[in-house]
């Protein structure tokens, strides 16, 4: 029941709440997409990021924002935390730190934008593989919707809301609890 109205709620807000227009914003997920980054796709798919003022571009390298392992992202002082993907913190969105003080308020448009897409692929996994499948050449969507059904709980398991963060000062947890997604 919460969930629906979670999605009724978000089914009117368009760009709302969105506090202004920040653009093209580069993103990179890492060596190889599988079912931990369904949600960005579902993000671009349904516009969630356009609705926020962002809008995603898939990058390699020099990117705005990257998916990072707490491993990795205890190894680089200068990238912190702002969004958890894979509780508890296993995986996170990450952004240089001058970044996130000069434009904290596209970090903060871009976590809106990919909690709803996480959120959605939750709530709708094969959308979330096909609108993945239709950016990523051969992607076996099969193997990922697998994949998928073990990886989309641990989005959210034990946190009290979607991309929530532990304290640490490689985190910054103001972000994704400015304004939650609740699962």
């Amino acid at each position: 029941m919460a969930v629906l109205l979670l999605v009724t709620a978000f089914g009117g807000c368009g760009g709302a709440r969105s506090a202004g227009s920040f653009g093209d914003v580069t993103l990179a997920l890492g060596a190889a997409p599988g079912a931990n980054d369904v949600g960005v796709y579902m993000a671009q798919a349904r516009g969630f990021d356009e609705a926020e003022g962002v809008s995603f571009k898939l990058a390699n390298d020099h990117a705005d924002l990257r998916v990072m392992s707490d491993a990795e992202l205890r190894r680089s002082p200068e990238w912190v935390g702002v969004m958890a993907i894979v509780q508890p913190a296993k995986l996170v969105l990450a952004v240089r730190r001058d970044t996130l003080d000069e434009d904290r308020g596209m970090v903060a448009a871009s976590v809106r934008a990919l909690q709803r897409g996480y959120l959605q692929a939750q709530l709708e996994p094969e959308e979330a593989v096909q609108a993945m499948a239709s950016q990523v050449p051969g992607l076996d969507a099969g193997a990922v919707l697998s994949e998928l059904d073990r990886a989309a709980p641990s989005w959210s398991a034990g946190a009290p809301f979607l991309g929530a963060l532990p304290a640490g000062r490689e985190f910054d947890r103001s972000v994704a609890a400015a304004q939650p997604v609740n699962q």
